[in-house]
């Protein structure tokens, strides 16, 4: 169990998330729902506005993919003043949520990126910006932050968290794969449903209350 002094750099619902994935009691399917579930809510916090940001982007980005004979004449340093000066009418027009505008900025850079190195984009762009949004928020509140602990707690395995933490992962992706092209198409962040799973009971273990076993708890 890490030390709750040494795991600071997360907020509190992804520290609860961090326990369980040290604990080891939990599938990576059901640490994936409580990751989501923990992500729909930073996202919530974040509000509408870095969505309707990315829609209004997105339609500058089609123009970019829908061009490529041109790209190698583009002034690609026009799209840095372009999605700054939105998030700047933004943030003065609505008082939108700083983090959640920054998070917009950096996903429309790092496709712009994409396009001038001829790097495939899958889907629409609505979609690709959503999608990249909502992982950018998982990364950027939990997974990156996970190695600032590591080298703080000398008592955990590694090995084993990142084992786990990948598995994670893949899970998250395969549902923000889903839960992305449902914001883009609402485009808004309000009343945000997850596909559940069915979860399986904590393992048996010698230490467990045998007279417990099967009482419904």
């Amino acid at each position: 169990m890490p030390d709750a002094d040494k795991i600071g750099t997360l907020s509190r619902r992804w520290s609860k998330m961090y326990r369980k994935v040290c604990e080891g009691y939990f599938s990576s399917e059901q640490l994936a729902d409580d990751a989501m579930r923990s992500l729909v809510k930073d996202i919530g916090d974040y509000g509408d506005h870095p969505i309707r940001l990315l829609k209004e982007a997105a339609i500058r980005l089609d123009g970019i993919r829908n061009t490529p004979l041109f790209r190698s004449f583009y002034n690609w340093n026009d799209e840095d003043h372009f999605i700054r000066g939105l998030a700047s009418s933004y943030m003065q027009r609505y008082r939108a949520n700083q983090r959640g505008i920054n998070i917009a900025i950096s996903v429309y850079k790092g496709l712009v990126n994409k396009l001038r190195n001829s790097e495939r984009v899958a889907g629409s762009s609505e979609e690709a910006l959503c999608r990249n949004y909502v992982r950018q928020i998982y990364d950027s509140n939990f997974a990156e932050r996970i190695p600032l602990i590591s080298n703080s707690d000398a008592n955990i395995d590694w090995n084993l968290i990142g084992q786990r933490l990948n598995e994670i992962s893949n899970h998250v992706n395969e549902n923000i794969a889903s839960l992305a092209p449902r914001i883009a198409q609402k485009g808004n962040v309000k009343r945000i449903r997850l596909v559940s799973r069915q979860r399986t009971r904590k393992p048996i273990t010698l230490e467990d209350d045998i007279s417990q076993i099967g009482s419904g708890l």
